[in-house]
């Protein structure tokens, strides 16, 4: 039977253990300094002797962690998966309120953001992972990438991370997105408010298989709540943008309304079709029409607030139980 002791205190937990007080904080964070071993054993300890860490006392000090951050966590890195330099995350106007949020909330906690891009290639993750190892940053985000990345080229073991954005498949850490199931469900309903009876998807393979076919699943899954002959084929583009298919898709499925996450094609077949109701429900900041306006610049804030997270915690590596945070889009006209 396990000894018990009456609210243990750190300097009582650090003499049975045979560490100093500051060992024992940082093994009951998890912290990098500390060997997994120690951490493993000290820990043991401590739930032996009964230790309960106070949850208004554990708060105070995250916050005090985060506003006076040590060197190590000096610095985030923003990593771009792109294996075209000039296409890279950084550069890209579609992307940049992801860069606002991040830059904005890291400035909030005191923190630095540095661009790193990457093309994947092991002899510039080898280079990259050397920057980052002098620089002693162990904390990275990493940024929607190309539809050719499906994989995070890293170790690890050593660093806090999160992931913006589909595409990448393993390995599995903590991501943020949009909510896709939602904003297209709510696109959906607006069109439904409106009269709309007939409505179609048109789509593009590429973001099919970024998000592993998830718009498309939940556009057959509404389909089923239409009449049988309301219910439309949605139309799946290939590498070119081929109005010319739309077209004759339209011809032949007469819809009245269109679902697309492209805001360029909603805007060209609303011109085209001013009788179709056209709504796109990946719509960025600053651009217009109807549609659903993704929150990327919350987006990136919430994978600052995931990361910093793990490195007060002193988490590292791969999660056992990665975490998912969807950040719903808002209606626009």
């Amino acid at each position: 039977m396990a000894v018990q002791y009456p609210k243990p205190t750190m300097q009582q937990i650090a003499q049975a253990a045979g560490v100093s007080q500051a060992a024992v904080s940082m093994a009951l964070r998890n912290h990098a300094r500390i060997s997994k071993a120690t951490c493993k054993r000290i820990q043991g300890i401590a739930k032996e002797m009964g230790y309960r860490p106070d949850p208004l006392i554990s708060t105070l000090m995250a916050q005090r962690r985060t506003r006076s951050a040590t060197s190590t966590q000096v610095c985030l890195a923003i990593i771009s998966l792109w294996p075209e330099r000039n296409e890279a995350w950084e550069n890209s106007e579609f992307y940049k309120p992801y860069r606002e949020g991040i830059e904005q909330r890291a400035e909030a906690l005191s923190y630095r953001t540095e661009i790193y891009p990457c093309d994947g290639s092991a002899k510039e993750v080898s280079c990259l992972l050397r920057i980052l190892n002098v620089r002693g940053i162990q904390g990275i985000i990493f940024c929607q990438a190309h539809e050719s990345i499906t994989t995070i080229p890293f170790p690890l073991d050593s660093f806090a991370s999160v992931l913006i954005g589909p595409g990448i498949r393993e390995p599995n850490i903590s991501r943020v997105d949009s909510a896709l199931d939602y904003d297209i469900h709510l696109a959906w309903q607006r069109l439904l408010d409106a009269g709309r009876k007939r409505i179609g998807l048109v789509t593009h393979s590429i973001f099919t298989h970024k998000t592993r076919g998830a718009a498309m699943g939940t556009f057959l899954n509404l389909q089923r709540r239409l009449a049988i002959k309301d219910s439309l084929a949605p139309l799946e583009l290939g590498q070119a943008d081929d109005l010319q298919s739309i077209s004759e898709w339209i011809q032949a499925t007469r819809p009245d309304a269109i679902l697309t996450e492209r805001a360029d094609i909603a805007e060209e077949l609303s011109r085209t079709y001013p009788q179709l109701d056209v709504v796109c429900f990946a719509l960025s900041d600053g651009q217009t029409g109807r549609g659903i306006r993704v929150e990327r610049k919350e987006i990136g804030m919430t994978a600052v607030d995931i990361v910093v997270t793990q490195l007060n915690q002193g988490e590292r590596g791969i999660p056992a139980v990665p975490k998912r945070l969807l950040i719903e889009g808002h209606w626009q006209d």
